[in-house]
């Protein structure tokens, strides 16, 4: 009897993984399929529009600027709905977590929630940080990709004139730049989980250490929840870090709208 109950209890598990992990390949390849969509059409539409443009446009437009937004900015707005949608469900992920936490116990939530939340407060300035990099950061790959097309455009003239050297500097500054800005974003960006996570369990240890002579604990009786609550807390806190991440990744790619934007609504398209 209690093998079968075992072997029936394996044969559940096997097959709840299973279908647990086809609804997850099932769900990426939709995102994959959703997200390179997005950037053909942008990209589809984006050139049909320039296509109408006056010609005087392009004698004033720097086609670095025209390459970076159907290319780069385009890229950048399908990995911002990327992010979107794994906030969303990452959400829904956190949502069912802190309803078991409270379910578990609602007083130890009442204590443990606010000091989750006071952590929002230092994420939230260094998503300020991350935005304002990824503005910098589109205009520099603007700037890089106008300085590269400039050289391999105008290489004859470059050699006829002897300006090799300047246009080397030219180009290592615009690509200095990049890696500069990439990285000190990439730094911020990669700061907010083990921040997050030290933060929130350090307040959780000083609340335990400051209350554990005020409170009597029983040990034998209490350690099953305690050890169940943690479980399920440890659980919310990764999948609240991974929402934290998506979240300074599409606020990250926010500015390659307004990129893309910009050059969508120029004034350039033909009279009739």
């Amino acid at each position: 009897n209690q093998m079968q109950i075992i072997s029936l209890i394996f044969i559940i598990l096997f097959f709840l993984i299973g279908l647990k992990n086809m609804f997850m390949y099932l769900s990426n390849i939709l995102i994959a399929k959703l997200r390179f969509g997005i950037v053909r059409n942008l990209s589809v539409n984006l050139m049909d529009n320039l296509i109408e443009y006056d010609v005087k446009y392009f004698d004033s437009a720097k086609t670095g600027y025209i390459m970076s937004n159907v290319n780069t900015e385009t890229v950048r707005i399908g990995d911002f709905m990327l992010s979107f949608l794994q906030f969303i469900t990452l959400s829904g992920k956190v949502f069912v977590y802190t309803v078991l936490l409270l379910l578990i116990s609602w007083k130890a939530s009442f204590i443990i929630f606010p000091l989750i939340a006071s952590v929002l407060i230092p994420i939230e300035l260094i998503l300020k940080k991350v935005k304002k990099l990824g503005v910098s950061l589109s205009q520099a790959t603007v700037d890089y990709y106008y300085r590269l097309t400039e050289i391999l455009n105008g290489i004859r003239l470059i050699k006829g004139c002897g300006t090799e050297d300047l246009e080397k500097i030219h180009f290592k500054t615009a690509a200095d730049k990049i890696y500069y800005l990439s990285y000190k974003n990439n730094k911020y960006l990669n700061c907010i989980i083990p921040f997050s996570e030290t933060f929130i369990f350090g307040l959780i240890t000083l609340s335990f250490l400051l209350l554990k002579n005020v409170i009597t604990i029983d040990i034998a009786n209490t350690f099953p929840f305690v050890a169940t609550y943690l479980l399920v807390l440890a659980k919310t806190l990764t999948q609240l870090n991974a929402l934290n991440a998506a979240r300074s990744e599409a606020i990250n790619r926010l500015s390659a709208f307004r990129s893309y934007e910009e050059i969508y609504d120029k004034k350039g398209k033909k009279t009739i």
